[in-house]
């Protein structure tokens, strides 16, 4: 979420944004940088609850600029993770249009379904890039995002609302 080493972020040409949901995007942040234990449990709240506030800030931030201040990018195309979890051939082909690019529907097929993390994190020779509790103890990754969303769901939907709404 740290957009320090991102491109410039002004007068873009062409942009395909994708995002998700605050509380995944955060739970996710949060294990990535180590702050969620393998075991999550309820006695964590206060440990947790200024990484929480830091990355609604930033997240917030984020948002904001590409979802409803991004009048000076030419072309926009908003996806988000919902959508592309959902239906990735159709996302996939609808970013690729947008791109103006040439692409053979068979092996953008096989692409997408040899592309799932169990089947990456076994390619990647450094593990700790990969979240391995979810990819390899998904029982135990569901339990954990259920117990994180039962903390701080409503706090982060709630300062985020403005920015996760429908446009108008």
């Amino acid at each position: 979420l740290d957009n320090s080493d991102c491109p410039p972020t002004q007068d873009l040409k062409k942009v395909i944004y994708l995002w998700r949901q605050p509380v995944d995007v955060i739970y996710s942040q949060m294990r990535y940088d180590g702050y969620i234990p393998d075991v999550l449990s309820t006695s964590y709240t206060e440990l947790l609850a200024p990484n929480v506030d830091h990355l609604i800030r930033e997240y917030g931030s984020h948002l904001e600029r590409y979802r409803f201040k991004n009048e000076d990018i030419t072309e926009f195309l908003e996806i988000t993770y919902e959508q592309m979890k959902k239906n990735t051939e159709a996302v996939m082909i609808k970013s690729i249009e947008f791109l103006n690019l040439p692409f053979d529907r068979q092996k953008l097929r096989k692409v997408i379904s040899e592309c799932t993390k169990l089947k990456i994190s076994q390619g990647i020779k450094d593990k700790p890039a990969i979240d391995m509790i979810s990819a390899t103890r998904p029982e135990q990754h569901e339990k954990n995002k259920d117990i994180f969303r039962s903390i701080f769901g409503d706090i982060i939907t709630n300062k985020l609302d403005s920015v996760i709404g429908e446009k108008k």
